[in-house]
């Protein structure tokens, strides 16, 4: 991939479109109906090295859902764009990577296990996370099994801005149809294993998730049919502990200091104050930033009390409060709900 990231090179596009016309599926057919500009040919022939990410996401897109539509049963409809956009949306507002496996977990319950379901298992500081797909054709159940695969890599490690080091497991022998399969997603998978899954460190799990809504939507426009492609999913570790204290503000649970948010990221104290040294930043200046942010929601909301702010922002109470909303914006917490008040009013007439 070039160093910009907005191109994909061509050779994992041609593994996919060889697996759709070995089901009978034509890759010509399935370029014009992308509308894409060259040939199957021109890929074969590497007149065409690299296309760019969109054309890359909008053409894997068309395949896989083409070679599901000839593999999955007659009258099993798979999980919609719209409902899958859905979960994804419902997961960014989960506090932890726990949270998210947890709500993923409960979205396939409540659909009935028709698109599939999870088990999960941690011991022995690992997460075990089995995956089972829903109705689908055998021949091809390692091939959409190794896609959610990275389906939900792709979506944990960009949720909390941090990669999770997963190990895959198939619990088949390797052979040459899977080894074919795992080299058109480009990852490596252990065989013979007690589980179809993705196996990785249950310290990531009381990672927060650093992503919000409007991201969400901008990720969404992609994903998940560029998994094939490598990413950089990984924000700054001070965007991550602002995560962390913001969750723990709105949850009215008391703030981690440093030695705890050392544990957290698995780092030692001197470590991770090093880590937020080299980004230019501070605890005591991220904890002044978040809570500066947290109380300017809270007053503008104008549903909580001022004592109740001062708690939630793990101030000694009211007046610790006031000084400090002074010093931030250089107005009192009365004088700013004001403000933010009249505004509502005017923006509602």
């Amino acid at each position: 991939m070039s160093s910009d990231k907005k191109y994909a090179p061509t050779e994992q596009l041609v593994l996919l479109l060889r697996k759709a016309e070995s089901v009978g599926l034509s890759a010509t057919a399935i370029l014009r109906e992308c509308r894409f500009s060259y040939s199957f040919e021109d890929l074969l022939l590497r007149r065409v090295r690299h296309l760019p990410v969109t054309d890359f996401a909008r053409i894997s897109q068309h395949c896989v859902n083409s070679i599901r539509q000839v593999y999955v049963p007659a009258g099993i409809t798979g999980l919609s764009r719209e409902d899958f956009d859905l979960m994804c949306h419902a997961l960014v507002t989960s506090s932890s990577l726990r949270e998210v496996i947890q709500r993923q977990s409960r979205f396939f319950e409540i659909c009935g296990r028709a698109y599939g379901w999870l088990d999960t298992v941690e011991a022995d500081d690992m997460m075990r996370m089995g995956i089972h797909l829903g109705p689908v054709e055998e021949g091809w159940r390692t091939f959409f099994t190794l896609n959610a695969f990275l389906v939900f890599t792709r979506l944990f490690e960009w949720l909390i801005g941090q990669p999770i080091g997963p190990k895959y497991e198939l619990a088949m022998a390797m052979d040459d149809e899977s080894a074919s399969i795992s080299a058109v997603f480009g990852i490596t998978v252990g065989y013979n294993g007690q589980m179809d899954g993705l196996i990785f460190p249950a310290q990531a799990l009381d990672r927060p998730v650093v992503r919000d809504g409007v991201e969400m939507r901008q990720f969404l426009q992609s994903f998940p049919f560029d998994v094939i492609l490598p990413a950089d999913t990984t924000v700054s570790l001070s965007a991550q502990v602002t995560a962390l204290y913001r969750d723990a503000m709105l949850s009215s649970r008391p703030l981690p200091d440093h030695v705890e948010l050392a544990r957290r990221f698995g780092m030692s104290s001197a470590t991770f104050r090093r880590h937020l040294e080299s980004e230019g930043g501070s605890i005591r200046e991220i904890k002044a930033n978040i809570r500066y942010r947290v109380a300017r929601e809270l007053l503008a909301a104008d549903n909580a009390h001022f004592d109740q702010v001062a708690t939630m922002l793990d101030f000694s109470g009211t007046k610790a409060f006031t000084r400090a909303f002074v010093e931030w914006s250089g107005t009192t917490p009365i004088a700013f709900r004001k403000v933010a008040q009249s505004r509502r009013d005017a923006s509602s007439t």
